[in-house]
């Protein structure tokens, strides 16, 4: 498994951020958590994830839903991607805050990648093809 972090930073007097972000070749995004860093914690900021094609993956959520438990970043309890979001075709993020921040607000976004892997219903790491044929009809 690799365990990767981006930031989203809301400049101060603003209220989006939007980034393209890929990761290394050859794994599956599983799952994703947030940490606030900085800034204005008083402001709701929802968090949009899509494809590279520009379809949603996980609807504008607040980004409280992300955050890390208490137990620290530990995958049974990050918000999990359905199966087969490729790491190296990468995703758009969009965030954005109810109003303007009054200072540079930063949360770090912490993705989990693993090679042929995918997070079921029950929040357990599975084989990718397990999980997507527990998925069908």
């Amino acid at each position: 498994m690799k365990i990767v972090s981006k930031n989203i930073i809301i400049p101060s007097g603003e209220n989006s951020f939007e980034a393209d972000w890929s990761f290394v070749s050859g794994y599956n995004i599983i799952a994703v958590m947030s940490k606030f860093i900085s800034g204005d914690s008083n402001k709701g900021v929802d968090v949009e994830i899509l494809n590279s094609h520009g379809s949603t993956i996980i609807d504008p959520m607040d980004v409280r839903f992300y955050e890390k438990s208490t137990d620290g970043f530990k995958i049974g309890t990050a918000v999990p991607f359905p199966p087969g979001i490729e790491s190296n075709l990468g995703i758009s993020v969009k965030a954005k805050a109810e109003t303007n921040v009054s200072a540079d607000t930063k949360y770090q976004m912490v993705f989990f990648l693993e090679k042929g892997k995918a997070i079921d219903i029950d929040g357990k790491v599975k084989p990718q093809e397990e999980v997507i044929n527990n998925c069908k009809i």
